[in-house]
């Protein structure tokens, strides 16, 4: 019985380190290499809607299920790059799959195969979504139902100021880190999420009036709030030093002269070097909110800099203010 098509979908050449489409006996080279994950998941949409039509059917493949959900509606979304990666991680593991393998035991060896870290829960729920929308606007099927892992705990690591000063000691130790030095500072300084920083311009940044501009003019608004946020002196200091190194470059966060899409690699190798394993990108938000309550900013002013509700910020890091429950804790 002669094996059943696969379908356009991605392959990591090894030999030449770079994201290839395989369609078949064709490939297509992408020219993406580590790192460029979420560029060659656009490539694949690209190609899949430029000479590849989908096959109308009540059980397609997953590969194009989720091309045609990125190409209809996740390119332009400001979380566009870290949905991108997700959609990139599940194509490679479910890409040449339809949607009669949705089994419990295909999404038990998915997660095993992830490792069972975290992001698994919200990749599944991206595949879930990318099925809905595949039955409602191309052909009706029969949605499986997908048990994600359970839902943790919020975690609350923050960093002190002497284990910040050493990850960036670390950081700075590598070679070509100065990408990775830029994204911490900024991060620390505004709480700023990982997506903003990375897809941050320079004209996004007002340095006279002190302000940074977190969304560009025209952005689709989401629930992950994106206000601007005025800047403090020194990372003012360190914008206008690096814009003086680089005053040609559209990215505020680049490397070798072009965007960066993600920074797990050199992020990594700091955290390890430090020995703060537990460390990971999204801390710097929660280190500048517990700051900031730990210096008695204001509540509201604090939550409003962050992005945040009220209610959110308070009952997330509200323990954290020096009067916490103060009045409660002395009352005989």
């Amino acid at each position: 019985m002669p094996r059943r098509s696969a379908g356009p979908h991605l392959w990591w050449d090894k030999e030449r380190e770079s994201w290839t489409i395989i369609d078949g006996s064709k490939r297509v080279r992408t020219g993406r290499g580590a790192g460029e994950d979420s560029a060659a998941q656009k490539d694949l949409a690209g190609y899949i809607a430029g000479c590849h039509r989908p096959e109308v059917s009540p059980n397609p493949r997953l590969g194009e299920v989720l091309a045609a959900y990125q190409a209809d509606h996740v390119e332009g979304l400001p979380s566009e790059g870290s949905i991108l990666y997700d959609l990139t991680r599940l194509s490679l593991w479910w890409g040449d799959r339809r949607v009669s393998d949705i089994t419990a035991d295909n999404v038990k060896k998915y997660t095993d195969h992830r490792g069972g870290k975290s992001p698994v829960r919200r990749e599944l729920c991206f595949l879930e979504t990318a099925l809905r929308h595949w039955s409602q606007n191309y052909h009706p099927i029969q949605i499986p139902t997908i048990k994600r892992p359970a839902k943790r705990s919020a975690r609350q690591r923050w960093l002190t100021v002497p284990e910040a000063a050493k990850f960036l000691r670390h950081i700075r130790r590598q070679a070509d880190s100065e990408h990775i030095a830029r994204f911490f500072l900024i991060g620390w300084y505004t709480g700023s999420r990982a997506t903003v920083i990375l897809r941050l311009q320079w004209d996004q940044i007002d340095l006279k009036s002190g302000l940074l501009y977190r969304q560009r003019p025209g952005t689709v608004e989401t629930s992950k709030r994106a206000p601007p946020v005025r800047l403090g002196r020194r990372l003012i200091g360190h914008l206008r030093r690096w814009h003086k190194m680089s005053p040609d470059s559209k990215h505020v966060v680049e490397y070798r002269g072009k965007s960066v899409d993600r920074i797990a690699k050199g992020w990594n190798k700091a955290r390890a070097a430090a020995g703060l394993y537990d460390v990971h990108p999204h801390v710097l938000r929660h280190s500048r909110a517990t700051h900031l309550l730990r210096q008695r900013v204001d509540p509201y002013e604090a939550a409003e800099s962050l992005g945040m509700s009220i209610s959110v910020f308070q009952k997330t890091y509200g323990h954290h203010h020096p009067d916490w429950q103060q009045s409660a804790a002395e009352a005989r």
